[in-house]
């Protein structure tokens, strides 16, 4: 047996110049199950904290509840030193373990995530794990060609769900240019004769979000329970224009059934700064599941349309971020804002014929995203017994 720092690099020297911009992943990048984080931003290094990394690091989060969920990735920035959150360790394979795939999916093992948990140390809810604690943690490294076996065998399914990934993401821009073209650019089906005035499509008018949703609401405060058979969704759940149930907790609380999110609902980050504004939508039904009081729930009419109404708002979301009410971290995006928010409406046929073009689409992504999910459990499943050697490669 090894213990993990003789093996692992545990926050490596990584030499950064002042005033340069590097790329910055912070801990709510990170997506737990996914392999790879990639910068979207760069910052200037003013040589304050962070945790400092090399293309191809491995980023764990070292705070509660990240760390049991899994939040760590192996970081993509294309050869370039950068900048991550305070609440990231930094790992590097060394002393024969050349291999960074491996080093994260040891890391991804339950029983090396529990006795990183169980060093943790500080006030409830804001915990930090040990690492020197970490560093001391016992395993039998194989040699190196197994290891690269054991890593090219879990890489076939995260390579997969990259794959996915990228599909998913082009035909989210497929939808939104879909809307733009239509609703912005005013270049929908038949606009070669369609006549305007003051300036937008005749019979298109102005309204506000209300009149157009059934359910404009926030969530319930919940009653978190791991042993609870509802679940419940944060602001966390909603990062990327799909909400994520992956961050989703168990709790008690029971609520309308108007609150159980429906697929192709609208979900709006409504507190803090940060994610206050983001836009998401629903893809899939999820019984017994709704919303915190984090969150707001749009919920389009019926004749109104689901995905019309979730693009619209997505439209707006620059908006929403800068509506923020209240000190600078504990802003609100209220729910009088969001209501009386105006949206340019085009008539009941063209949206019609809009959801019709989009609804194939939001049926391809959520089953790319069950698909993902089957790949995810079946890595998952593999992971322990291949790292353990149970399984042989």
């Amino acid at each position: 047996m090894d213990r993990f720092g003789d093996k692992v690099c545990c926050n490596p020297t990584v030499k950064l110049r002042r005033q340069e911009s590097y790329p910055v992943i912070d801990i709510d990048k990170i997506t737990p199950g996914y392999k790879t984080v990639r910068s979207v931003e760069s910052v200037e290094y003013t040589g304050q904290g962070g945790a400092k990394f090399q293309d191809h690091d491995v980023l764990f989060a070292r705070i509660t509840p990240c760390l049991e969920n899994g939040k760590m990735a192996i970081a993509d920035t294309e050869g370039q030193n950068g900048i991550g959150s305070t609440e990231l360790f930094v790992f590097r394979g060394i002393n024969g373990v050349s291999d960074t795939d491996y080093v994260y999916y040891l890391l991804c093992m339950k029983h090396i995530r529990q006795l990183a948990a169980n060093s943790m140390t500080g006030a409830s809810g804001r915990q930090r794990a040990d690492l020197d604690f970490i560093k001391r943690i016992q395993w039998d490294f194989p040699d190196i060609e197994t290891q690269n076996k054991i890593s090219s065998a879990l890489s076939v399914y995260d390579d997969l769900i990259e794959v996915n990934n990228k599909r998913i993401k082009t035909l989210e821009q497929m939808a939104e240019n879909l809307y733009k073209e239509w609703f912005v650019r005013f270049r929908f089906p038949g606009h070669e004769t369609a006549e305007f005035e003051n300036g937008i499509p005749k019979g298109w008018v102005y309204c506000t979000v209300e009149a157009l949703t059934s359910v404009l609401q926030r969530g319930i405060s919940p009653d978190y329970d791991d042993g609870g058979t509802l679940t419940v969704i944060s602001q966390k759940c909603i990062r990327q224009n799909i909400m994520d149930i992956k961050e989703a907790r168990k709790q008690t609380k029971t609520f309308k059934p108007e609150l159980n999110l429906m697929d192709g609902d609208t979900v709006i980050c409504s507190t803090g700064t940060g994610t206050l504004g983001r836009v998401g939508q629903v893809f899939g039904d999820y019984p017994d599941t709704t919303f915190d009081s984090h969150v707001t729930l749009v919920r389009a009419k019926p004749g109104v349309g689901k995905h019309f109404l979730y693009w619209t708002l997505k439209e707006m979301q620059t908006w929403f971020m800068n509506m923020g009410i209240g000190s600078t971290n504990q802003q609100e995006l209220y729910r009088g804002t969001i209501k009386n928010a105006k949206a340019l409406t085009p008539t009941n046929s063209l949206i019609a014929q809009f959801e019709r073009a989009v609804e194939p689409i939001h049926s391809s992504i959520i089953s790319l995203t069950r698909r993902q999910e089957n790949l995810v459990r079946q890595r998952d499943l593999l992971l322990p017994r291949l790292m353990s050697g149970k399984l042989e490669v």
